[in-house]
């Protein structure tokens, strides 16, 4: 019966179905997996009727073609797939500056992906997935994944298949995280970083031996200025940013964790904004900038590789010819707490003569 009923709603899924709403809901509607994330609970929805989760909500007409998914009626939602209003609320809250938005792309851990299959259950996205700071998966440590989301939800009454995952495997040329001999250093201070930004989001200060004496607010403020700075090209030429240019001798630069070097990114466009974690879904990516965060503002711990140097690692690591990132980065400095930036970033402060022409690109953000 749930099959007939399915088929007959596909016939009429293409076409605006406002009557529905209030009278009917939909035949097949599978419930919300725990930590499931919204779009990833809207693919498994429309799968039943051949369709992704913005036609899905299209065609019931529940946001218009250019809304984003967060912009949907919920309300209307709700009664179509019976799920309480205040679950939805939850599932659906808009991006912030720390969440992915919905795309084509999505990031993945593919081991999670492999226990859902296990486990007999159709395989999800998970919430966290979304968050611009999660790189590492908290239960199998392995960085994440950019897979087309299409390979994750196939229409039709579809799901993802062991031989599905495997063909997503062999096409990733890994099984799992990739590792390289000399990268468990990189790994610890990445996971510590990801670590802190989770517990400030909480409201719980950064431990203060490895980050200093900061509030939540502060510690956020300034891992969002490093890793906008590592993302982003600032000069008026093509060139890579830092996220493709570890510092030379660091064990285990050569790392698959960070995103392979290209061609140069082209010069910014004025009065175009920077690159934030959050405009970037490769966690190749994210995971270099999340370790230019950890390697110029903390402590580092012995387990991390960094050695304590003759001089501040900031003026050690730091290209100097990126004149103009370091201009930025030291007019974004000016916005935070003074004593921080007297105890651990002096000496880059002394270092840099700011170009006037920086001062309005550098104010302008956040």
């Amino acid at each position: 019966m749930h099959h007939a009923g399915a088929s007959r709603y596909r016939q009429r899924a293409r076409q605006p179905v406002n009557a529905v709403i209030g009278r009917e809901t939909l035949p097949i509607c599978p419930r919300p997996l725990p930590g499931e994330a919204f779009r990833s609970r809207l693919c498994r929805v429309g799968a039943a009727y051949g369709m992704n989760a913005e036609e899905l909500l299209t065609s019931l007409s529940l946001k218009s073609e250019r809304d984003r998914l967060e912009q949907a009626d919920l309300v209307g939602l709700s009664r179509v797939t019976r799920i309480p209003i205040i679950q939805l609320v939850e599932l659906a809250k808009p991006p912030d500056r720390w969440t992915l938005p919905n795309g084509p792309g999505v990031a993945v851990c593919l081991k999670c992906l492999a226990d859902d299959l296990r486990n007999k259950i159709r395989p999800h996205l998970r919430r966290v997935w979304q968050q611009a700071w999660y790189v590492f998966c908290a239960e199998h440590g392995d960085r994440l994944q950019l897979v087309p989301s299409h390979l994750i939800f196939p229409r039709y009454r579809t799901q993802l298949t062991p031989a599905g995952l495997d063909r997503i495997n062999r096409s990733l040329g890994a099984t799992g995280a990739p590792r390289s001999v000399n990268d468990a250093g990189i790994r610890r201070a990445i996971w510590i970083t990801q670590e802190a930004i989770s517990a400030a989001l909480s409201g719980r200060p950064p431990h203060a031996p490895t980050w200093g004496i900061l509030s939540a607010n502060e510690f956020l403020t300034i891992i969002q200025d490093i890793s906008c700075w590592a993302l982003s090209n600032f000069e008026d030429r093509a060139a890579y940013p830092p996220i493709y240019s570890p510092p030379p001798g660091l064990p285990g630069a050569d790392t698959p964790l960070f995103a392979r070097k290209r061609r140069p990114v082209p010069p910014r466009r004025p009065g175009r904004s920077v690159r934030t974690l959050a405009d970037v879904v490769n966690p190749a990516a994210r995971c270099a900038a999340l370790w230019w965060a950890y390697g110029l503002a903390a402590d580092a711990e012995p387990a991390t590789g960094l050695r304590p140097e003759s001089e501040p690692r900031q003026i050690i690591f730091i290209d100097p010819l990126l004149a103009e990132g370091m201009a930025w980065l030291r007019l974004r400095m000016e916005q935070w707490p003074e004593a921080y930036v007297r105890y651990r970033w002096e000496a880059f402060a002394r270092s840099q003569r700011l170009p006037a022409r920086s001062s309005k690109r550098a104010r302008s953000h956040n």
